[in-house]
């Protein structure tokens, strides 16, 4: 495990203001993801996604994976179905 000053997450800067799209788009996979604007006021943050880096590799690799199907869907900008379910867990 890297040496951090302070933190167990990483703020990953997405280029653009799609983190709750992605956030959505990987609780589809099953992987559950901390879109930037639950950690801020009016849509603030939505350029990043926040990402733990405490779990071992056998539990975060196959999350890495999950997460790249997710952003692939957000880049073709594939369908997401939107259960009220799945939108409670990125709200």
């Amino acid at each position: 495990m890297p040496h951090v000053d302070g933190g167990l997450s990483l703020w990953v800067n997405l280029g653009a203001p799609v983190s709750s799209q992605l956030a959505l788009a990987a609780r589809a996979e099953g992987l559950l993801v901390g879109a930037g604007p639950r950690f801020g006021l009016d849509g603030a943050f939505e350029r990043f996604v926040r990402l733990p880096f405490c779990h071992p590799a056998e539990v975060t690799i196959p999350a890495l994976d999950l997460l790249q199907r997710a952003w692939q869907r957000v880049g073709t900008r594939e369908p997401i179905a939107a259960s009220e379910e799945l939108l409670a867990a990125v709200v």
